[in-house]
């Protein structure tokens, strides 16, 4: 689980990736960032696997600092993603 001093940060996180996920859906892919709930690895993780439930064609699991093991480990199941990239967080301006 992330420190404590980590959560706001990791909390304000979804909000930085919102024009990622403009550029992206401009070009005709579907995105969605996932808000995890942070109280443990199990639960991050079976949020992303319940977002992703019902996907719609091949996923690519995109995860930042405490996303990477929660991507690692929602992605050991090939139903749930074709692919993960762990990457540094969005630049913020």
């Amino acid at each position: 689980m992330p420190d404590p001093g980590h959560r706001k940060t990791a909390r304000s996180t979804i909000k930085s990736y919102a024009k990622v996920i403009r550029l992206l859906t401009a070009k005709g892919l579907k995105a969605i960032a996932v808000q995890h709930p942070l109280s443990s690895l199990a639960d991050d993780v079976k949020t992303v696997k319940r977002t992703l439930s019902q996907p719609e064609g091949p996923v690519l699991l995109v995860g930042h600092s405490w996303g990477g093991p929660v991507i690692t480990e929602a992605g050991n199941d090939p139903q749930v993603a074709t692919g993960l990239r762990r990457c540094a967080s969005p630049r913020q301006r």
